[in-house]
Order: C-alpha cells, then sequence, then structure tokens
C-alpha cells in the first residue's frame, strides 16, 4: 500500500493517480471549496461525529495533524490580487458545498503562491475542550482571495495527514 494511501486527499488527486504533474487549478476563479472532502461517519446516535471522540490522539496534540498544500502551478497576478486564504472548514453536511464553519487559516501573499513546490502546512488546533472548535462530520478546504480579485493562474494539491518536516 502506497504512503498516499494513508493521507486524506481533498484536492489535486489527479496529480497522483496520473503519475505525473497536473496542475489542478485552486482559487484563480475567486473563492472557491476543494474539490473533495473527508468524510467521518455520522455518530452512532446519528449526530454528527466530532473527531475529538474519533481520534483522542489528534484531539489532545500527541499526533500533529493539519493540512498540507503543495503549490502544482505558480501562481500569478490578476488585477491587483495580492494573496489568499486557506481555510480548514467543517459542517454536518457536505463542508465543500454548504456553509461550513471556519476552523482556522493562514494568509498566504502572491509571493508565497508563486514558488512552485512550495510545501506549506495548517496544523488542526487542539481539540475536545470546550472553548476548542468542533470537527464534525465532513472536513474540506476553502481559500479566498485578497486584494478583490483572483489570481490569473495557479493550482496546488492539499491533503490532510501528520505534520511532516520542511513544510513552510
Amino acid at each position: 500500500m502506497g504512503m498516499s494511501d494513508y493521507l486524506g486527499w481533498i484536492h489535486g488527486k489527479a496529480d497522483r493517480s496520473s503519475g505525473s504533474l497536473v496542475p489542478v487549478v485552486f482559487g484563480t476563479s475567486g473563492a472557491l471549496y476543494s474539490e473533495d472532502q473527508l468524510d467521518f461517519g455520522a455518530a452512532v446516535s446519528g449526530a454528527p461525529a466530532e473527531i475529538a471522540a474519533l481520534f483522542p490522539s489528534i484531539a489532545n496534540g500527541a499526533i500533529r495533524v493539519g493540512l498540507h498544500i503543495v503549490i502544482t502551478q505558480a501562481y500569478t497576478i490578476g488585477s491587483g490580487c495580492t494573496g489568499g486564504d486557506i481555510w480548514i472548514v467543517t459542517s454536518a453536511t457536505q463542508a465543500n458545498t454548504a456553509t461550513p464553519t471556519f476552523v482556522t487559516g493562514r494568509r498566504f501573499t502572491l509571493a508565497q503562491l508563486a514558488v512552485l513546490g512550495n510545501h506549506f502546512f495548517i496544523p488542526l488546533p487542539p481539540m475536545g475542550k470546550t472553548s476548542d472548535p468542533t470537527l464534525l462530520e465532513f472536513v474540506a478546504a476553502y481559500f479566498s482571495t485578497l486584494g478583490g480579485y483572483a489570481p490569473a493562474a495557479g493550482g496546488c494539491e492539499m491533503w490532510f495527514g501528520p505534520g511532516a518536516d520542511g513544510c513552510i
């Protein structure tokens, strides 16, 4: 079983399955959800599953997990775009189509997104305490542009997985 079988791919799966680098556009038409999402399943009671209850090692921070983003097509300036925010979002229903809850995110400048191969990591925050964010059944990513305009070009692949050395 390949290492990628253990990762939760949510965007750019075509890059890996084709065996070649085929950029999957993300954010060039403005605000956009990832092409796929993770579905952790509903709890036995039928209520949305909270990830903290399903994976206590993640919830208490023993295992650092988050969203990996690798630039597969350099982002280029487009009519005043200065960068973008990438968010981890969650919902009890489709996280990449419904109105999700924003869990955590990170702001990227266009210069950061313009470097082919840059590997970014957005860690999930601690969960499980009343004051901590709650991850529900569906988890996805969301891109929102800065500067009022979308970049002219750009693509990436994204997955959820353990933190790794060398990420920016």
